[in-house]
Formats: C-alpha cells, sequence, structure tokens
C-alpha cells in the first residue's frame, strides 16, 4: 500500500475515541427509546406486535453493531495503517480492525433493515384497514426487502472465503471493485429513498385525518425525522471511500463525519420507529398530573377573615377546645367544617391564621337578619346533635 511507504501528514493521529463516544451517546438514545415503548406496549397497550420485536431485533443488532467498532478502535480503526506497520506488534492489529470494521457495515445493514420493516408493519397496524393504505404498505414493504437484502448479502459473499475480505494475504477469489463500488453507492441511494418512503406515507395518510391540528402536525414533525435519516445516508455514502482507499484504517470513511452519519442514520431511524408509540405513555402521565391536580383545587380551606371579625386570634379562642369551625357564607348559610392542619401568614400587617379543614356539614338559615361572622358550635348533653349560634 502506498501508504505504508511514507508517513502521512498529520503524524500519529487517533480519531477513534471521538467515534466511539458519540456512538455511545446516540446508542444509549436509541436503547432508552425502545425500552420506553416495550413498557408501553406491555404494561399500557398490553400487547406486542411483530413491530415491535423487529424493533427489538433492530437494536440488538445496533448494538452488536457497536461492541465491533469498539473492537475495531481497540485495534487501530481512526489511525494511519502507516504507523500500525511499523512494528509487529502493531501490524498484527491491522488485519483485526478491518475485520471488525467489515463486520460492523455488514450487521448495520441488517439493523437499517429490521428498522424499516418495523415502520412498515407499525404503519399497517394503524392504517391497515383501508384498503388503498393497506396495498401501498405492502409494496412498501416488498420493496424494502427486495432492496435491502441483496445490498447486505452483496457485502458479505465479496470474497471467497469471507476471511479474504480484511485478510488479503490468504489464497481466495473476489469480485472486481466496480461491483463493490456499486453496492456501496447503490446501498446508500436505496438506504436514503426508503427513508423518504417511510417519511412520507403517514404524512400523507394523516393528512385527511379528522384530528386536532396542532396533534397532527406533531406526528408529522415526528415522522419527518425519517428524512433527516435518509439525508445521512447520502452524506455517509458520498463521504465512503475506504473499500478503495490505501490507508483503509484511517480513512474507512473519508472523514469522521461519515462515521457520524452512519450512528445518527440508525438511531435515528430507532427512535423514529418508537416515538409515535409512546403516546399512551405521556397520556398516562398526564391524566394523572390533573387528577392530582383537580383534588388540590377541591380541598377546602378555611380563613379567619382579620377584618370582618373582632380578631382571629379570638376566633381560634372560641373554638380551639372543640375543634370545629362554621363559616359563613351568606347570610344565613353556613359551613361546618373539622381542622386538619393549621398555618399562619402576616398579610396587611395583620396577623391570619389559615387551617387547612374539612367539610362535615352545611346549614342555611332562612333569616335574613343573620350578621355575617364566625360561628360557634355548641354541643348539648341532651342529643346528639348541634345547636348553631353566633358568637
Amino acid at each position: 500500500m502506498a501508504s505504508l511507504e511514507s508517513p502521512p501528514a498529520g503524524g500519529d493521529r487517533n480519531r477513534g475515541p471521538a467515534l466511539g463516544i458519540t456512538i455511545i451517546i446516540f446508542d444509549v438514545l436509541a436503547t432508552i427509546s425502545v425500552l420506553a415503548r416495550m413498557y408501553v406496549r406491555s404494561r399500557n397497550v398490553k400487547q406486542i406486535g411483530l413491530d415491535d420485536v423487529f424493533i427489538v431485533l433492530s437494536l440488538t443488532t445496533w448494538i452488536v453493531a457497536g461492541a465491533f467498532i469498539a473492537f475495531a478502535i481497540r485495534h487501530g480503526l481512526g489511525r494511519h495503517a502507516y504507523y500500525l506497520s511499523l512494528t509487529p506488534e502493531l501490524l498484527a492489529d491491522f488485519t483485526p480492525a478491518w475485520k471488525w470494521q467489515l463486520l460492523t457495515e455488514w450487521v448495520a445493514a441488517f439493523t437499517l433493515f429490521f428498522t424499516r420493516i418495523s415502520i412498515c408493519l407499525f404503519l399497517l397496524r394503524i392504517f391497515g384497514a383501508v384498503r388503498q393504505w393497506r396495498r401501498i404498505l405492502y409494496c412498501a414493504l416488498a420493496f424494502i426487502t427486495v432492496t435491502n437484502i441483496p445490498f447486505a448479502i452483496i457485502g458479505i459473499t465479496e470474497c471467497r472465503p469471507v476471511r479474504k475480505n480484511w485478510d488479503h494475504s490468504i489464497p481466495g477469489k473476489c469480485v472486481s471493485p466496480e461491483v463493490v463500488e456499486f453496492a456501496v453507492y447503490g446501498s446508500g441511494v436505496v438506504s436514503a429513498i426508503s427513508d423518504w418512503i417511510l417519511s412520507s406515507l403517514p404524512i400523507l395518510c394523516l393528512w385527511k385525518a379528522q384530528m386536532r391540528p396542532r396533534l397532527k402536525a406533531g406526528i408529522c414533525v415526528l415522522m419527518a425525522m425519517g428524512f433527516f435519516s435518509g439525508i445521512c445516508a447520502i452524506c455517509r455514502t458520498a463521504l465512503t471511500k475506504g473499500v478503495f482507499g490505501n490507508d483503509p484504517t484511517w480513512d474507512a470513511f473519508s472523514w469522521d463525519l461519515a462515521e457520524i452519519y452512519d450512528s445518527l442514520e440508525q438511531d435515528i431511524g430507532i427512535i423514529a420507529a418508537c416515538i409515535p408509540t409512546l403516546k399512551p405513555l405521556f397520556s398516562s402521565q398526564r391524566s394523572a398530573k390533573n387528577s392530582a391536580r383537580q383534588l388540590e383545587d377541591q380541598r377546602p380551606l378555611h380563613r379567619y377573615p382579620d377584618k370582618s371579625t373582632p380578631s382571629s386570634s379570638k376566633a381560634r379562642t372560641a373554638h380551639e377546645s372543640a375543634g370545629t369551625y362554621q363559616v359563613e357564607i351568606g347570610p344565613g348559610s353556613l359551613i361546618r367544617t373539622e381542622e386538619v392542619g393549621l398555618e399562619s401568614m402576616d398579610q396587611t400587617g395583620g396577623n391570619v391564621e389559615i387551617s387547612l379543614v374539612k367539610t362535615v356539614d352545611i346549614f342555611h338559615q332562612r333569616n335574613q337578619d343573620s350578621i355575617p361572622g364566625i360561628w360557634s358550635a355548641v354541643s348539648h348533653p341532651q342529643d346528639d346533635g348541634t345547636n348553631y349560634g353566633q358568637a
């Protein structure tokens, strides 16, 4: 290789760790999305479908691909091949690094395939009752299967035996570089088209759906994430040249951004496939918050006015032993309450006591000569009722 004859410009740099950190971050986000989806499907909806199975397969294969990338970085991916050939120990890492890199690409191809199949099955579950959309989705499913599987197989069967893909020192045969180049660029174009089709279909399905405009816009924006995934596929394909270059461990992708685009394409596809299924989770949380807020709003409060009564401290003394209070809410109308808790606050210079209470009785007296104020409760030994009178 030409790259092994002279040291490359820039010296011995290693951009593998930065690549590894980027992939870990996006993998964690994708994993959280899938776990949340499975929680909703198993606990809230109580139904696991084929679309859920395929998204789990997608995440599993992508985690395996991430492990392969870690092995490749450990063996020199991200460093110049020139420096890996300086010593026998480093040279021994050259072949494993390229092997793990190729294995990553092969497994990642199935990750994308499983993600797209999951999205198709999810859309079939939602819109499959309409014959027109059912036919369109079946056609999309067939297109994804026919176009994705062959490119994945071409990558694996490029050389015979398979080991010759990364170790050209062993005897065997490989397809021509033109075929490999066609497979690489063809795979990128197919990936972009598949992502854009799957992003457009739900938007078209929802365009005339009877739902709130805000909800419709939100779903369309989320599904449009697939357009960004398709753009990542185009960028990754345009920058790919590792299989044709002389320094494969350094420019397995010509720029660092190309590998990042590949990770984004995988993880955004998984996240976009999961987000539409999480609505029951957010709906249940919102319902719980609304219920708690309603209970809080309905909790009665007893307040001693510091202007309309002789003094709040006097009112408190009048009812301290009984623990019950009656508040007039109009001429001749009152509510009897029992104290739950007591707080004090300073309002306009007056010391006002506020009690948390519960209502135990309501009394209405038609005598319009009642004087607004605080009512007291006096229990009579001869009966178990309550005689109400003004303090």
